[in-house]
């Protein structure tokens, strides 16, 4: 059975450094990784530079090395500024905006917060990101609560700072691992 690996984006990923793979010229570290908020899905990454202006790199450009713990920018550091508009237009900030986001059922249950978001290491493009939420104090504390794929939420609401998800989410979807919810395959999503 294949191990997989994953990445948590605040604690291991922000702050890496950006090599250009051609030139191994450094193009700064890591910022925060735009998500798409109802796919899961890693849509770019942010790079920041010494001179404070960030660049967007596409998920399908880069590769994560955690032992050397830098990542590899396979293809040029920029989109066009038409592109960057569209991705985080459609696309939210992984550390900035996702991290402490609330986890709402469709029936207005509250099930806690997001506590850490992770991306599989192998294969973070076209697999969700997985968050842990965590319904207490306590549980952030001693690393409990819940994983979810990221593909569950059917909505995110920018204002309220909250992700909706299915009713039955708590049952159908919550792993109580990180293993689990990495290796279980996903769901189709309630109507």
């Amino acid at each position: 059975m294949k191990t997989v690996r994953a990445v948590n984006i605040e604690k291991q990923l922000k702050g890496c450094v950006v090599l250009q793979a051609d030139t191994v010229r450094k193009l700064g570290k890591v910022s925060d990784v735009i998500i798409h908020p109802s796919s899961g899905k890693a849509l770019a990454l942010l790079i920041g530079n010494e001179t404070g202006i960030e660049q967007v790199l596409p998920a399908e450009d880069f590769v994560i090395h955690r032992e050397a713990k830098a990542v590899v920018a396979l293809g040029p550091a920029c989109f066009e500024a038409a592109e960057v508009t569209r991705i985080l237009k459609e696309g939210v900030r992984a550390i900035d905006d996702l991290l402490i986001s609330e986890i709402v059922t469709q029936n207005g249950r509250l099930l806690g917060r997001i506590n850490g978001l992770y991306l599989q290491s192998e294969s973070f493009a076209s697999q969700p990101v997985v968050y842990h939420v965590t319904a207490s104090f306590w549980q952030r504390l001693t690393g409990g609560g819940v994983y979810l794929a990221g593909d569950v939420p059917c909505h995110y609401s920018r204002t309220g700072s909250r992700l909706i998800v299915p009713a039955d989410t708590k049952w159908r979807h919550a792993r109580h691992s990180l293993t689990d919810s990495l290796g279980s395959p996903r769901k189709a999503k309630a109507a």
